[in-house]
Order: structure tokens, then C-alpha cells, then sequence
């Protein structure tokens, strides 16, 4: 689906196919509140995943086309995925204040498969309001079809090393945390809000740090620090020190939008919605690929400390091919400056 989204692009405009996008997400929500028969609800939860992936490319690449600069896509990027880690904690917050199916619920006899149907319904209102009141256009460029460009290589390898980060981090630090130190749901749910919160601060900070430093400060300085976390969480035994690790490490996580600013200058408008995509498409084959490779070797050595030190070794790599990356940047952008 995130493959052939610049497809439907470059026939509709993007206010049709994320119209089209909410009501296919709101319509698997209501099927996860109605059913009880697993294949159904996972195909209906795959349905919205994959929903959710593809308005986060079509919004990065409207953002992008819109920009006047890389250093202004890398301003927009960072204020748009700022919203992510907020939609986290709001919906996080409400379930708290709200507690359905609790005999303390503010709403007696509110279910989950209740507040599900519920959202569906908001998510329908809102696809009835982009279509009645929004005023999108089709891109000013006819977009093209996904296809795989040499010149980004750098950009690809880029994604799947911050795609690799990301499910490790996610995955063995919460479990570290469970593992080790015995966290039980309450604390790990209010690491993860914490986790949010620091996430939102963490884009904000970089869309003002974007008009201070240079791409290629911010992509090495920040690789560079989050394997130094990443040793942290493979050699200190202190669960306060760790959680500290863990919010400076959110904090840090928005990086890949400084990565996705500089297709502003590598590639045209028409390319930008399938360049996007194949790099979330290979940020989350990263997601599927290192849960395997870091499972195999957890099971072979039983130890988190190997895995840690593995993402730390991925993190340095990854800032080595940041410098690359940024140095092909810096090229094609002289290569096409007027003498």
C-alpha cells in the first residue's frame, strides 16, 4: 500500500486518496469493535496501519513540495511529526481519565469495543470535513511511480539504519526495563507517556535547531550520542539512570526528519511522494528484519547487552553514512546552483 500510494497520487488529489485512506481505517475500526475472530481483527488492524503509513507519507511529501528550502522542509517536518508523540499522549491520557471497562470509568458500562466505534465515528466526521471544507489541489508536478535511484542510495541505507534504531530502542529497552528491574504495567505505561512527551519536545527542539546547524551536524552529533545510550543501556545497572537514558534517547528520535529534508534537494516535486515512500517502506522492513536478528541472537546469548551493544555499533554506522549522505547533498545542490 505505501508503495503504490504515489500511484493513486499522480491520478487523484491527496485530499481524495486521504479521504479515501480515514474511511478505510474508521470502517477496520469498527470491524475491531464488532468481531471477536482474530484473522478479522488483524487484517483490520493491518488495514489501519497501513492507512496511518500512507497519510504520514502523502503529508511529509505535501509538506516537503511546499517548502522553500531543505532547511525550511526540515523545519515543516519536524513542527508535522511533532503531532505524532502528542496523538500518542492524548489518547493515552484519555484512556487514563476515561478507564472503560473499569468499575471507576467516568462513563459506567464504556467498553473498548464502545470507544473504539466511537473513534471510528470521529474519523468519519473528520473525513466529512476535509471533503466539504479542506481545499487541496493535485500537486503542481505529475507524480511518478515509485522507482529505486542510485543517487540515494545514502538515503536508503540511512532509513533502514533509523528504522533498525527505532525497533530496538522500542523493543529491548522496555523489555530491559521489564526484564531487569521488574517495571510493571503502570510504570512502563508511564515511561511510555514520559517517552511521548520528551518525543514532542525532541521535534520542536530540531525544527529550531534546523536554522542553527547544518544537516550534517545534527544527523552525526545525534547518531554519535544515541550509541553512547545505547552503551548506557548495556552496562549500567541503576533503573534511575536508565529512564534517563531512555527519555534523552526520545528526545532524540525525530532525526529521521533532518534525513527525509534533504530529498528537497535530491529529488524533484513529481518524486517526492514515491522517495518518501520507499523510505518509510524501508524504515519499516528494518521494523520486521532486526526484531529477527536481535531475537536470534537473544536466544543464542541471553543477554540484552549484546543487542545493546549491536544497536550501538548500528548507530555509529549510521552516523558515518550521515556524513556520506550529507557530503552527496552538498554536491547535487552545488552541481544545480546557478555560476
Amino acid at each position: 500500500m505505501i508503495i503504490f500510494s504515489p500511484k493513486f497520487l499522480g491520478r487523484y488529489s491527496p485530499k481524495n486518496v486521504v479521504i479515501c485512506l480515514i474511511v478505510i481505517a474508521a470502517i477496520s475500526l469498527i470491524v475491531v469493535s464488532q468481531v471477536n475472530q482474530w484473522f478479522l481483527i488483524t487484517l483490520a488492524m493491518l488495514m489501519i496501519t497501513s492507512a496511518q503509513i500512507v497519510i504520514y507519507a502523502i503529508a511529509c511529501a505535501i509538506s516537503c513540495e511546499q517548502a522553500r528550502d531543505q532547511v525550511n522542509a526540515q523545519n515543516r517536518l519536524a513542527r508535522l511529526r511533532s503531532f505524532g508523540p502528542l496523538a500518542v499522549l492524548s489518547a493515552s491520557s484519555i484512556i487514563i481519565i476515561v478507564r472503560p471497562d473499569s468499575a471507576s470509568s467516568m462513563f459506567p458500562g464504556l467498553s473498548y469495543p464502545a470507544l473504539f466505534f466511537c473513534v471510528a465515528c470521529l474519523l468519519l466526521a473528520s473525513a466529512f470535513y476535509i471533503y466539504k471544507y479542506s481545499n487541496w489541489h493535485k500537486p503542481t508536478e505529475r507524480v511518478t511511480n515509485v522507482h529505486i535511484s542510485k543517487i540515494l542510495w545514502s538515503y536508503y541505507l540511512m532509513n533502514f539504519l533509523s528504522g533498525s534504531r527505532s525497533i530496538l530502542f522500542r523493543a529491548f529497552v522496555i523489555t530491559l526495563f521489564v526484564r531487569e528491574f521488574h517495571f510493571d504495567m503502570s510504570k512502563t505505561a508511564g515511561l511510555v507517556l514520559a517517552s511521548s512527551i520528551a518525543g514532542f519536545i525532541g521535534y520542536r527542539l530540531l525544527s529550531v535547531l534546523s536554522t542553527r546547524l547544518s544537516p550534517r551536524l545534527i544527523l552525526g552529533g545525534i547518531y554519535t550520542v544515541v550509541g553512547f545510550l545505547f552503551i548506557g543501556f548495556a552496562l549500567i545497572k541503576v533503573p534511575e539512570l536508565l529512564v534517563v537514558l531512555f527519555l534523552l534517547d526520545s528526545l532524540l528520535f525525530g532525526v529521521s526528519v533532518v534525513t527525509d529534508s534533504t530529498l528537497k534537494v535530491l529529488v524533484n516535486s513529481s518524486e517526492l511522494p514515491g522517495q518518501l515512500s520507499t523510505g518509510v517502506a524501508i524504515f519499516h522492513a528494518a521494523g520486521i528484519l532486526l526484531p529477527l536478528t536481535a531475537g536470534l541472537i537473544l536466544a543464542l546469548t541471553d543477554s540484552l547487552t549484546v543487542i545493546f551493544f549491536f544497536a550501538a555499533i548500528l548507530a555509529w554506522i549510521a552516523a558515518i553514512i550521515s556524513q556520506v549522505h550529507c557530503a552527496i547533498v552538498a554536491r547535487v545542490a552545488n552541481s544545480v546552483t546557478p555560476a
